[in-house]
């Protein structure tokens, strides 16, 4: 991280580019085990040796972005992890690079199974809905469409993520 500006009121944190920013987010995010093949990701605690002050509540807050106006679940958090990781491995120049690429990082994360996708939007009824009609596209397959609202979510989720990370967070 090259600057952190601090004042009474704000705190901004940039990094020297956009896949430094996604390594530490990375980084950030981690898995807990919570028994009986269970695991989820998790935000790291505030810790000076592991995590900048502050930066925690602003990786929290681009979190909650990314949640879209749902509850917290695990399965936003490990598609969030998943998104991250596959961007950071690309090591990218630039925003644009980024979304040059965002297709295919996106289409890794749409689960593959049609009952995990079924799952996915029975867990939340309101994901039912697309917010854009152009990713329903012209099928009239329930798979396909599942897929697609997913794609869509997922789509916004990676849009997020590149967006508020090259800009530097807040």
């Amino acid at each position: 991280m090259t600057t952190t500006n601090q004042n009474p009121h704000t705190t901004f944190y940039v990094w020297d580019d956009l896949t430094e920013a996604l390594e530490d987010f990375n980084k950030a995010l981690v898995q807990r085990d919570r028994g009986q093949k269970d695991n989820t990701f998790f935000l790291l605690e505030e810790d000076q040796s592991k995590l900048a002050p502050g930066l925690r509540g602003a990786y929290q807050t681009l979190i909650q972005k990314c949640h879209n106006d749902e509850l917290p679940n695990d399965w936003r958090y490990e598609k969030i992890k998943h998104l991250v990781e596959r961007f950071a491995e690309c090591k990218k120049e630039s925003l644009e690079d980024y979304q040059d690429i965002l297709f295919e990082v996106v289409n890794s994360c749409v689960d593959i199974s049609t009952s995990a996708q079924f799952q996915w939007l029975a867990d939340m009824p309101s994901r039912a809905e697309f917010m854009d009609d152009s990713y329903m596209a012209d099928s009239d397959k329930l798979s396909q469409l599942a897929a697609a609202r997913q794609y869509e979510e997922l789509d916004f989720m990676a849009n997020t993520l590149l967006n508020d990370l090259s800009e530097g967070i807040s």
